[in-house]
């Protein structure tokens, strides 16, 4: 028999190798059995002659086993009882230290000796003190930490090793993360290996703290959007439109005698109606809201009872701020008061005395909808600046007279909750410099700054788990959006978005494992690791600086020098000046402003091919005001598109001055060729012609072809199982499948199975699974790229094809399709409950037909009867269990209910 175990190791004479079959009896492994047995299978490995009942045992104690500690557990040559001890399949992922910690979870006194455990973790250099620091560890379950230590032993000494494995971290927390211990050690010594053994050290100290302050964070802003009830807006925006309207009524009501009707409404003509009742209004329950949601936040990080004594006094000043006959209108409109001025009223109560349970569940049920108040109020205001254009003269000076005073007794009993924008507010007054230019001077902030406006914006943007809010600058109003400033954290994986220089940007580390493997991906790029990094940060900086990553990561657009030339320059007679987009990270940051599509497909692609250059028109305070594209057609430069935020058609007086501009601008003039001197006569030069190596032909040929065809590519079925993965990526984009693709089978399964049971069906993932974009694009350039589409290690001369931007997205898309369709069959053989419940949500007969065949080659369920054999043909169940369909009845588990399944795919395919 030519199985082989883990490692390339032989099984030793005389010993047989069991498989656990689908029921758990014990399986021989045999020739038959071995071509349809996957790699790195784990087997129990015992004496060949050994009785049955034995055998048995064995197996069951395997299974107990790998349902302990994971499939990896079985490498550790765990003794399973009567001379059988476990072992791995050889060709699956791992090695000995990766077994030997999984199963270090399990039952240790199983595992022999200590002094082979221990070298089997740290390897051979290893000395006592490392061993009694790692039995420390182990038992505070510190298993993060050897974790750690295991996959750096190849690059640190025992003394090293010792510091690290004396590491703590947050509680609830393991910085390391899921990943394998064998795979961060390549990393590792991959990006460590030119540095001394204290500079790796202190590189690695570095990153376990970043990560367990980054997972303190993420966790402290997940409890935050957590405490927030999400019960949606409707009834609260109701009770808040019910007062507006009551407020303008009363206001009305001296012009009658009773309550007026709707007719006399209309043909009565009013005096000014109350603009600044309405204005402070607005004002005080903003800042009520802001207030709310800094409670909220400070509850989630240091307690409920700490918040409230830190801000008492913001909260006492907020509730005196309404007048009595404006808390009795709020409160007389419906259930609950329809003011957050009333709310944080009511909470002040609570600051007397003890906080019992009963007054921290009062008080936290309204700070649970902080968010939805302040999206309600963001709204308000916009609609209030929109009436501001037709306000009269009386109402304009009564609103300027108020918003002069200073907010000098909310900023002592508050503070700010975005100090940094005060420095560079521009929002232009009437009668007044912007902040900005006054604060030098020692001008106090006041109303009509509105800086309490970006400050609610982006008190909300933290509740729904963002840093803050977009805030542009109007004339009279700024515009504020909570939903698309920038997210609070962004993982290693999707690099820096903002455009400008490469650089590491703020870069959130989910773990360990995706840390390592996000700067090592760098390094692959051609990225040169520092000679004295100071830090994990300066590493990755240092990464992302290399001219090769920087290439790789940024595409530069090839724009014409006289073009280049014009960025930072003014545009005559506008007072903007030129920024020109380099990079797609340009594109993103315009697009993500100005709310257009120069982030998509086409701008990007036409601008790699240099068919269009993109220009940003900036103000003084640096916003961008105009986007334009700029084509070259016959001698000149022509606008083709030409836009002010979200698509408006830009100023006239602007429209003007620009295409002035642009009619002015220089054509760069094609280079005469180079006129080879001749060689004297009788004298033959030597040509030494470098040939294009097979890498670079399949790259100049093929890849043009494959850009073009993969471009735009989406897969969105898988990004919603990315999201159900343990640890889901933080990007809604295709790239979340990368995620799915390191994740190993557990993980994948794990995930089917969270998808199911979030709704999603079976029929849904077997038809997105059967999308495969880069087979599609293949199937008919040939066999020579074929391997680009299957799952299994690339030859050299393809490697730089599947480093192309929109190749690798869609082999990632092509890989994990085939990875799930096997996740599918191992949910088949288990007779998962959530498969089941999957395949029961609207099912369709050709999923069935692949399950039901797929059960059928796995030997599992009941027989059942077969109907429309044209569908069976065409089902192909290859995919799902890589063995054949046997000859005899179909198959389904019981759990399935088939008849009514199948009825109702019928009708569903009718």
């Amino acid at each position: 028999m030519g199985v082989r175990l883990a490692g390339g190791v032989v099984p030793p004479g005389g010993c047989g190798l069991w498989l656990a079959g689908p029921a758990g009896e014990p399986v021989a492994l045999d020739n038959s059995v071995a071509g349809r047995t996957p790699p790195g299978a784990p087997v129990a490995l015992g004496a060949a002659g050994a009785t049955p009942d034995r055998v048995a045992a064995a197996v069951r104690a395997l299974g107990n086993l790998v349902a302990a500690g994971g499939r990896l557990a079985a490498g550790a040559e765990v003794d399973l009882g009567h001379g059988f001890r476990s072992a791995l399949l050889d060709g699956g992922r791992g090695d000995r230290r990766d077994a030997m910690l999984a199963a270090l979870t399990t039952d240790p006194s199983a595992l022999g000796a200590r002094e082979a455990i221990v070298t089997a973790l740290f390897g051979p250099r290893v000395t006592r003190r490392v061993g009694a620091a790692a039995g420390r560890a182990v038992e505070d379950g510190r298993w993060g930490a050897v974790k750690l230590a295991a996959a750096a032993s190849d690059v640190l000494g025992p003394e090293q090793l010792e510091q690290v494995l004396a590491w703590e971290a947050p509680e609830g927390i393991d910085p390391f993360g899921t990943g394998l211990a064998s795979d961060a050690a390549v990393h590792l010594e991959r990006l460590t290996r030119d540095l001394p053994e204290p500079r790796r050290l202190s590189l690695l100290a570095d990153l376990w703290r970043v990560v367990g302050a980054d997972r303190v964070r993420a966790g402290r802003a997940e409890r935050l959007r957590a405490s927030q009830d999400g019960h949606g807006l409707d009834d609260l925006r109701e009770v808040y439109h019910r007062l507006d309207d009551a407020s303008a009524l009363t206001w009305v009501a001296g012009h009658y005698d009773g309550e007026p009707r709707a007719a006399q409404l209309i043909r009565h003509t009013f005096p000014p109606y109350g603009w600044l009742s309405g204005a402070r209004r607005l004002y005080q329950d903003s800042l009520a809201v802001t207030l709310m949601g800094r409670l909220a936040e400070d509850a989630t990080a240091t307690g409920l009872a700490g918040a409230l004594r830190r801000y008492a006094a913001a909260l006492r000043l907020v509730a005196k701020m309404p007048s009595d006959r404006a808390v009795k209108l709020a409160r007389r409109i419906g259930k609950v008061p329809a003011r957050p001025a009333v709310w944080v009223m009511e909470i002040v109560p609570t600051l007397t005395g003890e906080l019992t349970p009963k007054k921290e569940a009062y008080v936290a049920a309204r700070l649970a909808r902080a968010r939805d108040w302040g999206t309600i109020l963001l709204g308000e205001l916009a609609e209030f600046a929109d009436g501001l254009r037709s306000l009269d003269a009386a109402s304009a000076g009564e609103l300027r007279a108020w918003g002069a005073e200073p907010m000098t007794e909310w900023r002592a009993a508050f503070g700010y909750v975005s100090p940094e924008r005060l420095d560079g507010w521009g929002q232009p007054g009437h009668d007044r410099a912007p902040l900005a230019e006054r604060r030098p001077a020692g001008g106090e902030e006041r109303i009509d700054d509105l800086v309490w406006m970006a400050e609610l914006g982006d008190q909300v943007a933290r509740l729904h788990g963002r840093e803050r809010a977009e805030v542009g600058f109007d004339d009279d109003y700024p515009t504020v959006d909570p939903l698309t400033g920038p997210a609070e954290a962004r993982p290693i994986e999707a690099g820096p978005v903002e455009a400008g220089p490469v650089e590491a940007g703020p870069v959130a580390y989910l773990s360990i494992t995706t840390a390592l493997t996000g700067a090592a991906h760098l390094a692959e790029l051609g990225g040169v690791v520092p000679g004295k990094p100071r830090g994990w940060a300066e590493l990755v900086a240092g990464l992302y600086g290399s001219a090769d990553v920087s290439q790789a990561l940024t595409g530069r657009f090839p724009v014409p020098e006289v073009l280049l030339a014009q960025d930072g320059q003014e545009v005559p007679g506008t007072g903007l000046r030129v920024e020109v987009a380099t990079t797609p990270r340009h594109l993103a940051a315009y697009s993500d402003f100005m709310g257009n599509c120069l982030n998509g497909s086409y701008y990007t692609r036409e601008a790699e091919l240099g068919t269009c250059v993109v220009l940003a028109l900036r103000a003084p305070d640096r916003r961008i005001v105009l986007n334009v594209e700029l084509v070259r057609r016959f001698g000149h430069w022509r606008i083709d598109q030409f836009k002010a935020r979200f698509n408006a058609d830009p100023d006239p007086g602007q429209d003007k001055a620009v295409r002035a501009w642009v009619a002015t601008l220089p054509v760069p003039q094609p280079t005469p060729p180079d006129v080879p001197d001749l060689p004297p006569p009788g004298v033959r030069p030597m040509r030494t012609v470098r040939r294009s190596t097979p890498a670079e032909r399949v790259v100049r040929e093929v890849g043009p072809v494959l850009r073009r065809r993969l471009s735009g590519l989406e897969a969105p079925v898988l990004v919603r199982l990315a999201h159900a993965l343990p640890e889901p990526p933080r990007t809604r984009g295709t790239e979340a499948v990368t995620a799915l693709r390191r994740a190993d089978d557990a993980e994948l399964d794990e995930a089917c199975r969270r998808a199911f049971r979030a709704g999603m069906t079976v029929r849904e993932l077997w038809h997105g699974t059967d999308e495969r974009p880069l087979g599609a694009a293949i199937r008919k350039m040939g066999t020579r790229i074929a391997p680009l589409a299957r799952d299994e290690p690339l030859p050299g001369a393809l490697r730089p094809l599947a480093r192309l931007p929109e190749v690798r997205l869609a082999r990632t898309v092509d890989v994990v399709s085939i990875r799930v369709r096997a996740a599918l069959g191992r949910l088949v053989a288990a007779e998962d409950p959530a498969l089941a419940r999957g395949l029961a949500a609207g099912p369709d007969v050709p999923t069935l037909c692949a399950m039901a065949l797929a059960a059928t080659a796995l030997g599992v369920g009941a027989p059942i009867r077969r109907e429309r054999p044209e569908a069976w043909r065409a089902a192909t169940p290859k995919e799902l269990t890589g063995r054949p369909v046997p000859r005899g009845p179909l198959r389904a588990p019981a759990n399935w209910n088939w008849p009514a399944v199948w009825a109702r795919a019928q009708r569903n395919d009718s």
